[in-house]
């Protein structure tokens, strides 16, 4: 009996404890392991955005939860700058871009069906005699980024229009994804779109860093 006492003792002390620390959020810890990053709410090209932990740069920690994403004001759904990190899930994007288009435009000779999957795309202003090396990052399908010279928000670019003076796109499946592109002397703005193979959607990441070119 004494031992039965005694255990039951220590389970109702254990019980409070656990109670206490339940209360007070010793046992519950929402901080951030480290840095964030950036999303948005849809629909909103503002200061609407919220942080999300690190563990979700992979492209989305969860696959079956769409991270919100900024919905099309015209072509684009948000302007990016030197630096941001932004995530997003291209379900939330209109499908401009086939493979006629990125052929078109030398892009890339590869054909993946890409006029099966919506686009998410974004404008970048990149100063002069700067790199920038935008990367993609995507665990939950297989996207893939691009990055070319364009300037108009509202009307995306055809492949019945002339071609693009410039267009880098990257079509590898590792996951990751980056593309690159430099400015000399002067300035150069970039339509970045993210696109799905066989109309692959998921949460992706984007990153971009700009160094000195010279």
């Amino acid at each position: 009996m004494p031992g039965i006492f005694l255990s039951q003792r220590r389970f109702g002390v254990l019980s409070l404890c656990l109670l206490s620390a339940l209360a007070c959020g010793g046992l519950i810890d929402n901080k951030p392991k480290g840095g964030t990053t950036t999303s948005y709410v849809p629909g909103s090209n503002d200061a609407d955005q919220y942080t999300l932990p690190p563990e979700n740069l992979n492209g989305g920690a969860d696959c079956d939860t769409r991270t919100p994403t900024p919905l099309p004001q015209g072509c684009v759904s948000a302007r990016l700058a030197c630096g941001d990190t932004v995530q997003g899930n291209n379900s939330f994007g209109e499908a401009h871009f086939d493979d006629e288009f990125y052929v078109h435009n030398f892009c890339t000779p590869q054909r993946h069906d890409y006029d099966e999957a919506a686009e998410i795309k974004y404008l970048i202003d990149v100063p002069g005699d700067k790199k920038a090396v935008i990367t993609l990052t995507s665990g939950c399908g297989d996207l893939d980024v691009s990055a070319m010279a364009w300037d108009n928000p509202r009307t995306c670019p055809r492949a019945a229009a002339r071609r693009l003076n410039e267009c880098e796109m990257n079509p590898s499946s590792t996951g990751e994804d980056v593309v690159t592109v430099t400015t000399v002397t002067n300035p150069q703005t970039y339509l970045i779109a993210v696109d799905g193979k066989n109309g692959d959607e998921g949460n992706y990441t984007l990153k971009v860093e700009c160094i000195d070119y010279r």
